[in-house]
């Protein structure tokens, strides 16, 4: 349908707000025409994106959502606009689209990995002085975790390519949360899990062995273990595990197998040994480290395919 700027004037802004849903071209329209039609398609909900050269275009480039120049264009289009294509190109906008949803998706990871493994560590320790035993880590061993283990992994998911799938996606709502109900599933059901099976890990070690150093070093440990194995399961959430490409990202490798040396080193180096106040592991603990690592990981994997299998049956897409 083709609407032109003289019936445009003629219409009422609910008119036109209904126009908006059934025309795909207006022409010969005026500034205070483009301005209309990009707030009658911003009272359906919709986000708006605006593109132009003129300064005729400028008041509609300010009124939209995002407002997008060319180069060539007037500067009086280019200072008001959000973004500027500098080549002309508007397969440029697309590109800008696709990185701008990856960068979304990979903060969504970094928060979610942040927020499950702080949300483990408070509940383990808050239970652990409640529950009457000793602190289950040490300040030291929870920084360690922090700003060893954990530091470089999240920053390494910055660089994840994001999924092919990410254009296929309708627009997010502009009032929906970073943190949405997927995230807040495995951030919940990954802290009580994973604090229920360590807690008792903690108080069965504590009470048979009553060697506080060994129990906190196998705490500390399970931390991290689980941080360096958890981080693979939130790569992707449209793909489970065996599907997506795990070793695409070579700063994400490279920070976990860092990880894992400074664990070993913080276990068995006597320097790391008299700063974090650790011992060193038998093989059967790591056994059970390992197991505990891979224990959450299939949680995760868990929550992860009854989603899915939910987004199949009801024909939705997500952008994470």
């Amino acid at each position: 349908h083709i609407c032109d700027g003289a019936a445009l004037e003629r219409m009422s802004h609910t008119e036109v707000q209904q126009l908006v849903t059934r025309v795909s071209v207006f022409a010969r329209v005026d500034p205070k025409h483009k301005i209309r039609i990009v707030q009658a398609l911003q009272k359906n909900n919709e986000v708006v994106a605006m593109t132009g050269d003129g300064v005729n275009d400028a008041p509609a480039i300010k009124a939209a959502d995002i407002g997008v120049a060319v180069g060539s264009g007037t500067v009086v289009a280019k200072e008001t606009a959000d973004m500027v294509l500098l080549d002309d190109s508007f397969t440029t906008i697309v590109s800008a689209v696709k990185e701008g949803r990856t960068m979304y998706q990979n903060i969504k990871k970094v928060v979610l990995y942040l927020l499950a493994g702080s949300f483990a560590e408070v509940a383990m320790i808050t239970g652990s002085i409640v529950a009457g035993f000793p602190v289950a880590a040490l300040p030291a061993q929870i920084l360690w975790g922090n700003l060893v283990e954990d530091a470089f992994p999240a920053m390494a998911l910055a660089f994840d390519k994001g999924d092919k799938e990410n254009m296929n996606d309708m627009p997010r709502k502009k009032e929906a949360s970073i943190i949405d109900s997927q995230m807040r599933t495995i951030i919940i059901a990954k802290s009580i899990c994973e604090n229920i099976v360590l807690f008792s890990i903690f108080v069965y070690l504590y009470n048979t062995t009553g060697d506080i150093a060994l129990t906190r070093t196998i705490v500390f440990v399970a931390f991290s273990v689980d941080s360096l194995f958890f981080v693979f399961g939130i790569r992707s959430m449209r793909h489970m595990l065996w599907r997506a490409p795990l070793f695409n990202n070579k700063h994400l490798v490279a920070s976990v197998l860092f990880g894992w040396v400074m664990l070993l080193l913080a276990v068995y180096w006597q320097p790391l040994q008299r700063l974090l106040h650790t011992v060193p592991l038998a093989a059967e603990h790591w056994v059970v480290l390992v197991s505990f690592g891979l224990f959450n990981l299939l949680l995760v994997e868990l929550i992860k395919g009854i989603f899915l299998l939910k987004q199949k049956r009801t024909g939705t897409m997500r952008t994470i």
